[in-house]
C-alpha cells in the first residue's frame, strides 16, 4: 500500500526559471553582489565575473553543492556576508517563480490520502529555508508537506 507521494518542487509543483532565463538572472545577481562588496573584495570585476562563470555547473553526479560554499569561494568574504549574499542570489530566483494552476487542487487532494514529500535539488544549491518561505508564500494552498533537499549534511 502506497502510503507517501514524492514530489520535485521546481518545474513540477512551482515554476522557477528556464536555462534561457537564468542565463539573463547571473548577469544581473553578480552585479548587485559585486556592487555591495566592492570594497571588501580584493580583486578585479573581471576576475569575480569569471569566478562565477565557472561556478555554473553543476556536479555530473547531480550531487547539490551549496550556494553558500560556492558565493563564498567565488568572491572571497567571510561568514558574515553569506546570508546576505544567499538572499541577494535568490532574490530574482525567487521573483519569478509562480505555483502552477493545478498544484494546490492536485495537492490538497492528494493529502487526503497520503503524506506528501517535496524534494528540492535547489537552485545552485541554495540553503533550505528559502523553499520554505516558498512554500508559506504559497500557503494556505500547500498542504503540510516534508521537505528534502538534496544537500549532504
Amino acid at each position: 500500500m502506497i502510503k507517501v507521494l514524492f514530489f520535485d518542487l521546481g518545474e513540477t509543483l512551482i515554476k522557477y526559471y528556464t536555462k534561457e532565463e537564468f542565463n539573463d538572472i547571473l548577469p544581473i545577481v553578480f552585479k548587485e553582489i559585486f556592487t555591495k562588496y566592492r570594497a571588501d573584495l580584493k580583486n578585479t570585476e573581471e576576475y569575480y565575473w569569471n569566478m562565477m562563470v565557472n561556478e555554473n555547473y553543476e556536479n555530473t553526479d547531480l550531487s547539490v553543492r551549496p550556494l553558500e560554499k560556492r558565493l563564498r569561494m567565488i568572491f572571497e568574504l567571510n561568514d558574515d556576508n553569506i546570508k546576505v549574499l544567499c538572499d541577494i542570489f535568490m532574490k530574482p530566483i525567487l521573483e519569478l517563480s509562480k505555483i502552477y494552476d493545478d498544484t494546490v487542487l492536485a495537492l490538497s487532494d492528494l493529502y487526503k490520502n497520503y503524506s506528501l514529500c517535496l524534494i528540492s535539488n535547489m537552485p545552485w544549491g541554495c540553503p533550505k529555508r528559502y523553499f520554505i518561505q516558498e512554500l508559506d508564500r504559497y500557503n494556505p494552498g500547500f498542504p503540510k508537506c516534508i521537505v528534502i533537499t538534496m544537500l549532504k549534511a
